[in-house]
């Protein structure tokens, strides 16, 4: 049996797909491929809470029903994790961010996918976790026929 690639997605990144007007964008075609169980994400409820919290604030303007429902509509491609674990690596940035890293720690995720070029992506590993962006996830698998890039399968 093979095992599916595990991954992290920041909020940034969901919130990118969210309002991009663009079928191609990086982020786009992360949660495409998401969705068609090429890999699966890990979510906490720490994680759910913040993409639902970014997401329905006023400048955003989606509903906690469209977030839910997304979320709803990938189950079978994310793995829920409890959320239990704590991680203090970015309490003098960012605090927000540890609980990515610590979803990772707790569901030994392969990937952490993330567009926080200030916090998160600089840090490029985090206990043998690797830290990309979308782009960067999307090309790691294009040499291995498992994602669908930007124009289909590669």
């Amino acid at each position: 049996m093979e095992t599916k690639v595990r991954a992290v997605i920041d909020t940034s990144v969901y919130l990118a797909s969210f309002k991009s007007r663009s079928t191609t964008s990086a982020p786009v075609k992360v949660i495409d491929n998401l969705r068609e169980g090429n890999f699966l994400a890990i979510v906490s409820p720490q994680i759910f809470l913040e993409t639902e919290d970014v997401a329905t604030r006023l400048k955003h303007g989606f509903t906690q029903d469209y977030v839910r429902n997304f979320f709803s509509g990938i189950k079978s491609n994310i793995i829920i994790i409890s959320g239990d674990y704590t991680c203090y690596k970015l309490d003098d940035i960012d605090i927000k961010d540890n609980m990515i890293l610590a979803a990772a720690l707790e569901s030994k995720a392969d990937y952490i996918i993330s567009l926080d070029r200030e916090h998160l992506l600089p840090l490029k590993n985090y206990q043998e976790i690797q830290i990309v962006n979308p782009h960067q996830f999307l090309k790691e698998f294009r040499a291995y026929g498992v994602i669908r890039a930007f124009g289909g399968v590669i």
